[in-house]
């Protein structure tokens, strides 16, 4: 039976939440307004997606890529593909996944369940939106993508369209705190028919897809000198650029307004609307571009990992998923410690007191303990875990926050007490895989 056909069959036995999809693409129709978006598709692209569903891959630029990358498909029946910790984050979009149906998938892990709600969406004449790259990108650039995508898309035998945005992560970096406004083009076009995916091999299909999803978003703006509009550019930034370029001490970076600063050494640098890092002040010194400062930290982490003995630690507290509030639940205090293995977490609690209150926000995370209604155990399953991470190209995780991490029962949640470490160790687990791999 051709795919066509068995695509009509099954869809008569599927109920579209269409109530939920147009919702969505109404509301990002008018987000993508107040951005200043703008679609450019290819005559190709136009006429694959009249024909049957598609495989959509898109860049992964900012938490909003979605307000772009749907509006060119118009009212044609599409799903998306969204990592299962949003159901547990952000109690809204949570609903509207649910509602919409969405395919949520476990970030850097095998997920079988997930291929197979893939394919047989696209069975059933659903095109498929994902975003190879598994997490939003925290330096502006394309990050790692897992070549599992090239046995998915050689699997699947879909045409794959390709949605690549820029300007979307200067609208709502995964560091910054509120939206600014510039310019957005969001590139359609078709990278590959069912016929070149029967010719590929795997790993052509990877790696063409790696080269069409290449972005950089600070280079964009700054070549095509694109003023991206807000108040605070620069606040939230310390959470990725955590290492001073002069100094070279770390955890010492703190921002205010549209300024970055070292407490070490009194450095001082202004993130400029048109995305340019200048130096201020007689003695301070800067790359040019975010990019560029985070490049530095990966060179940094690079050499430490060369030590045989390298192990990152540091106090954080634990939660895993509470999903009948779509949210976390706190569990305890403990220490977690990256070597180039395996995360390990050791509670140092016995019992937690029963009332949690959290403030958890873009750039700041506290816990405070309220004994007035008494304590209860921490579970022994809880006291000490290990994840694995030699086969982990990444690490999804909220920049200098927390580190999300899963096993076969939990999801989790990983939040640093006091400096703001999570970026240091997303950047080591993937200097590490690229290590072993010889990349």
């Amino acid at each position: 039976m051709e795919k066509n056909e068995k695509a009509k069959k099954q869809n008569k036995n599927n109920k579209f939440p269409w109530f939920y999809y147009v919702l969505f693409v109404t509301l990002s129709r008018l987000a993508r307004v107040f951005f200043n978006g703008k679609a450019i598709q290819s005559k190709a692209f136009k006429e694959a997606k009249k024909k049957g569903p598609l495989l959509v891959m898109c860049n992964h630029s900012c938490a909003l890529d979605f307000v772009f990358f749907i509006p060119p498909f118009g009212l044609k029946k599409m799903t998306f593909v969204v990592a299962e910790n949003m159901l547990y984050s952000t109690p809204f979009l949570a609903k509207i996944i649910r509602k919409a149906d969405a395919i949520t998938k476990k970030q850097y892990v095998a997920d079988l369940s997930c291929v197979r709600k893939i394919k047989k969406s696209l069975d059933s004449g659903i095109s498929v939106a994902l975003c190879p790259e598994g997490q939003v990108s925290s330096s502006g650039k394309t990050g790692i993508v897992p070549n599992a995508n090239g046995k998915l898309m050689k699997f699947l035998g879909y045409p794959v369209a390709i949605c690549n945005t820029h300007g979307a992560g200067l609208s709502r970096p995964k560091w910054g705190n509120g939206a600014r406004r510039g310019k957005v083009i969001t590139r359609c076009d078709i990278l590959y028919t069912p016929e070149q995916i029967k010719e590929k091999s795997a790993d052509e299909l990877y790696q063409g897809l790696v080269e069409a999803l290449q972005f950089n978003e600070h280079k964009y703006q700054i070549e095509n000198d694109i003023k991206f509009k807000g108040k605070n550019r620069a606040e939230g930034i310390e959470r990725i650029l955590y290492r001073c370029p002069k100094c070279g001490e770390e955890y010492c970076i703190t921002t205010s307004g549209n300024l970055i600063a070292c407490t070490a050494c009194g450095n001082s640098v202004e993130y400029s609307l048109n995305g340019k890092l200048i130096p201020i002040g007689e003695g301070s010194e800067c790359p040019e571009r975010v990019d560029l400062w985070y490049d530095m930290e990966r060179e940094s982490v690079k050499e430490k990992i060369k030590s045989e003995d390298f192990m990152l630690t540091h106090e954080v507290s634990l939660f895993i998923e509470k999903p009948e509030v779509y949210n976390y639940r706190f569990i305890t205090t403990g220490v977690a410690t990256l070597d180039k293995e395996k995360i390990t977490f050791k509670a140092n609690m016995v019992e937690r007191p029963k009332k949690i209150i959290t403030e958890y926000g873009v750039g700041k995370f506290n816990v405070d303990f309220d004994y007035s209604e008494g304590v209860e155990p921490v579970e022994e399953e809880f006291k000490e875990l290990t994840f694995n991470i030699r086969n982990n190209e990444s690490c999804a995780f909220n920049p200098g926050l927390s580190l999300e991490l899963y096993d076969a029962n939990h999801s989790y949640r990983i939040m640093f007490n006091k400096e703001k470490a999570s970026t240091e160790y997303a950047l080591a687990i993937e200097e590490l895989y690229k290590q072993r791999k010889g990349i």
